[in-house]
């Protein structure tokens, strides 16, 4: 959704502008119901894109943000007035995600993390247009070619430290909050060695010796990608144990069901997915809501679960799972 609001904010400088323009904010109005305020950077592109192209005016540019924010924000008002679920869970998110987040809850130890993190990420593609500059300067490419798309790769480049720095504000960050620059650091740095890139395949001499290699390494490359994809299907990498913890318990409490958990449970929230995945079964932590099933980690709620519920023989590392007492 995000990309989708670049590119059609991008296709108003053709025609049709304020239609453009309207569906780039209803398109980051979904980005806002998918992952929330990350990725309101968005609404920043109008004012770099009159910073570095010059290519709307200051009126045109204060014209498009305020649209583009309006038919952002339009829709949650209406959602937030006429459906009383959506009203519910915004007022919790607003309390909980982003407030909370600011005022209370700290996932790292210094505010830098996140710039940590994005560098981290793209340290191998900054490397390679490194060596792709060194290569240009060695085979002394047009000195203009350096400059062709530079201002459009820093608007690209600004827009990603938009949607980057802002992270900072809060002590709660995560990795996945910035992943949605990524496409347009790409698209950025991309731009820029183009036309280095170009002058290079056409000062280098290609012979067909070269092509056939090339094209051998290629078809190599795709076989060996596509055997490698096709020998995972159905192997666990990641979270291995809680998977076949979580397909242990579904079969035995049966898919769509719910089943009571103690509250240490409660924020793993990995186990709520592939629980939800895999058979549709849903924790609740709720103990006024009693259920055929207990699932426990440690010695929690033991006097209860001792009084009530018996202990099923599964074999899990972490959890244990027991059966209300009298049911076969």
């Amino acid at each position: 959704f995000v990309c989708l609001s670049i590119f059609f904010y991008l296709n108003s400088f053709d025609k049709r502008r304020f239609l453009w323009v309207i569906l780039s904010g209803l398109t980051l109005f979904l980005g806002l119901l998918t992952k929330g305020f990350v990725c309101l950077y968005i609404w920043s592109v109008p004012f770099f894109i009159w910073v570095f192209m010059r290519k709307i005016s200051l009126p045109k540019m204060i014209a498009d943000t305020v649209i583009v924010v309006a038919f952002t924000i339009l829709p949650v008002i209406l959602l937030f007035f006429i459906v009383p679920d959506a009203q519910n869970n915004m007022l919790n998110y607003l309390n909980e995600q982003i407030i909370g987040s600011i005022q209370n809850t700290r996932t790292v130890n210094s505010r830098f993390a996140i710039i940590g993190g994005f560098f981290g990420n793209i340290i191998t593609p900054l490397i390679v247009g490194l060596i792709i500059l060194a290569v240009a300067l060695k085979k002394k490419v047009q000195k203009s070619l350096f400059k062709e798309n530079l201002r459009e790769s820093l608007m690209f480049f600004a827009i990603v430290l938009s949607g980057v720095l802002p992270i900072m504000i809060s002590m709660k960050q995560r990795y996945f909050y910035i992943l949605t620059v990524y496409p347009l650091f790409s698209i950025g740095l991309a731009y820029y060695l183009y036309p280095m890139i170009k002058s290079i395949f056409s000062i280098v001499e290609i012979n067909k010796k070269k092509i056939v290699i090339f094209k051998v390494l290629t078809v190599i490359i795709v076989l060996a990608s596509t055997i490698l994809s096709i020998s995972q299907v159905n192997k666990v990498g990641r979270d291995k144990d809680m998977i076949f913890a979580s397909k242990a318990i579904i079969e035995v409490v049966g898919k769509n069901t719910t089943i009571n958990i103690c509250s240490e449970i409660a924020s793993h929230w990995s186990l709520h997915g592939y629980l939800s995945r895999y058979g549709n079964v849903s924790l609740d932590k709720n103990q006024n809501h009693i259920c055929q099933y207990y699932l426990s980690l440690g010695d929690c709620n033991k006097n209860r679960i001792k009084k009530e519920y018996n202990l099923l023989p599964i074999k899990m590392k972490r959890y244990k799972l027991y059966r209300m007492k009298g049911i076969k």
